[in-house]
C-alpha cells in the first residue's frame, strides 16, 4: 500500500477554463500539501484586436487560506499597446521563483485586469504546472 503521506514525485495541471467579461479574479488550484508552481500558460479562443489604451494584465496571486493575500507568484501582459492576441496560442506567464510555492490550503488565483472598460469578452483557458512537495498533512 506504499507510505502513508508519501510525497509526491510527479508534476500536476490544473487546468480552468473561463469566460472573463471585464476585471476579475478566480481560482485555479487549491494546495493539498506544499505545491511549487512550474509554469503558466493562457490560450484565448478568439483572437483580442490591436489598441493603443485598451490592454490586459494578467497574474497569478497567492490568496492564501482566506482568498484576501496577494503575493504575485506569475504576472504578464496578455494584450499590450500595439499588440494583438492571437487566437489559440499560448501565451506564458513567467512565474517568479522566489514566491513559486504554496502551503496547504492556500489558493492560487488568477487576475485578469484590463487597462479600460470592455477590453474583450473572452474565453480563455489557464494552464498552471506545479510539483507536489509534500502530501496533505506533511509540511
Amino acid at each position: 500500500m506504499g507510505i502513508p503521506h508519501a510525497p509526491e514525485t510527479n508534476q500536476q495541471t490544473a487546468v480552468v477554463s473561463r469566460t472573463v467579461t471585464a476585471d476579475t479574479t478566480f481560482p485555479v488550484v487549491v494546495a493539498k500539501g506544499t505545491i511549487d508552481i512550474e509554469s503558466c500558460e493562457i490560450v484565448c479562443v478568439a483572437a483580442i484586436a490591436t489598441h493603443a489604451a485598451n490592454t490586459v494584465a494578467i497574474s497569478l496571486v497567492n490568496l492564501g487560506t482566506g482568498g484576501a493575500g496577494t503575493t504575485v507568484v506569475a504576472t504578464g501582459a496578455i494584450a499590450t499597446a500595439g499588440n494583438a492576441v492571437t487566437a489559440l496560442a499560448p501565451k506564458n506567464v513567467p512565474v517568479t521563483a522566489a514566491n513559486q510555492q504554496l502551503t496547504d490550503g492556500q489558493a492560487l488565483g488568477f487576475i485578469w485586469d484590463e487597462a479600460n472598460t470592455d477590453v474583450a469578452n473572452a474565453d480563455l483557458t489557464v494552464s498552471v504546472r506545479y510539483t507536489q512537495v509534500t502530501a496533505p498533512g506533511q509540511t
